[in-house]
């Protein structure tokens, strides 16, 4: 396996410069029963327009207008006004919620928000899929094998160029106890890998959204969003409404512009929105803030799995929402029937509040994998393990120091 460690330190490089795709928009035209006697009119219309996608369950199309770039305003407000029309939107892209490669060891993090008292109540075992919506999982050997997984664009979900999906895939679910590594929130997670991006990087709004339908549709009860825009977006909010409704407890980053301004769809009412803390005691310069925040995890320096085989040391609320991600399924391991909105309560009432109390900084506070699960547990009257094997906490301490290894030493 290589174990070389690859850098980061470029990663925000691939995130898009403008915020939308420049000579794309989204069209969801109303339903022929919204519009009496022009049945024949609007079928005409949907059949003249320049069509480059079609997200089925939602009703929209993805339409290419060669002339968007002169005047973008004017053809959008008159699509926008025209009677058979139920909304028009940019295509916009999405970037991934990370910053720089910084170095910490693993346990000091995972100590931040009390992963092993956590793990004394449940490593995961019986957890359902958790679907990582980004740049594709790579194959590596302290990941699980994936459940099922999916690809919008022509490239493989196992194709991961970029590095992203992989690195949030491992802070999620790299495998714990298994004597090389590292160990992620869920020991035992089912991985549901869903690639979004082209080879170029690009994620836009309707191949996130096609992602996310895909996931629900297909097992998820768990969904990762490390990714966002500050821009909102009918087609996005509906797609999260429609994982929401399916029983999908939805994790998102804030976004890393330090910024009071919550990225969507971190920012929607069914996601829980995570932001960043380094220290455990306050919000880290990058991560947004304000309404909407839920929680923060640990968003600096997290070891994590890289997709050339070996392990990295990444920084961002890319990484800190799978910590809650990761969290929720390990509730569903003890608590099986848990509702979103249940899931999304323990993990509130189970933070370790900052500041004082809620704020617009830090939301609830750091997430507490141990409390979070103690109150799970005890609302589903399960019997927690009176004596934790000793041999996962001496796996956890090796592991940890095999991360610290691997990454000062490049094996041969």
């Amino acid at each position: 396996m290589d174990m070389t460690e690859k850098d980061y330190s470029q990663e925000n490089a691939i995130q898009i410069a403008e915020k939308h795709v420049p000579d794309e928009i989204i069209i969801k035209f109303k339903d022929v029963t919204d519009a009496p006697g022009q049945e024949e009119r609007l079928l005409k219309a949907i059949e003249r327009i320049k069509k480059i996608g079609f997200v089925k369950t939602l009703g929209v199309y993805v339409v290419k207008v060669e002339d968007l770039d002169r005047n973008p305003h004017a053809i959008m407000n008159r699509l926008k006004n025209h009677p058979l029309i139920e909304y028009v939107e940019p295509n916009y892209t999405m970037e991934i919620c990370t910053t720089d490669a910084r170095y910490k060891d693993q346990a000091s993090a995972l100590k931040i928000i009390n992963a092993q008292a956590g793990w004394e109540i449940t490593t995961g075992k019986g957890s359902p899929p958790i679907a990582v919506i980004d740049t594709g999982v790579a194959k590596h050997d302290d990941l699980p094998e994936p459940v099922c997984g999916y690809s919008v664009t022509d490239q493989d979900y196992s194709v991961d160029t970029v590095g992203h999906g992989t690195c949030v895939a491992g802070v999620i679910g790299a495998i714990g106890d298994n004597g090389i590594g590292i160990a992620g929130i869920n020991w035992n997670a089912s991985i549901m890998p869903v690639k979004v991006d082209d080879t170029t990087g690009t994620m836009t709004t309707t191949k996130v959204a096609e992602g996310i339908i895909w996931a629900a549709d297909n097992g998820a009860k768990v969904i990762n969003l490390s990714l966002g825009s500050p821009s909102d977006s009918n087609t996005k909010q509906y797609a999260i409404d429609y994982a929401y409704k399916k029983g999908c407890a939805i994790f998102a980053a804030s976004g890393n512009e330090g910024v009071n301004g919550v990225y969507y769809p971190a920012r929607y009412d069914n996601v829980m929105a995570v932001g960043a803390t380094d220290n455990g005691a306050s919000r880290t310069s990058f991560s947004n803030y304000g309404v909407g925040l839920d929680v923060v995890g640990v968003g600096s320096r997290m070891t994590t799995t890289a997709p050339s085989g070996g392990y990295s040391s990444m920084s961002g609320t890319s990484f800190a929402a799978p910590q809650a991600a990761g969290l929720a399924s390990l509730i569903l391991a003890i608590r099986p029937t848990s509702t979103p909105d249940e899931i999304y309560g323990f993990i509130r009432q189970g933070a370790k509040p900052l500041n004082g109390g809620y704020n617009e900084q830090t939301g609830y506070g750091v997430i507490d994998v141990g409390k979070t699960l103690q109150l799970a547990a005890a609302s589903a009257g399960y019997v927690i393990p009176e004596q934790p094997a000793k041999t996962s906490l001496i796996g956890v301490i090796i592991n940890a120091i095999k991360a610290l290894f691997y990454m000062f030493v490049r094996k041969p």
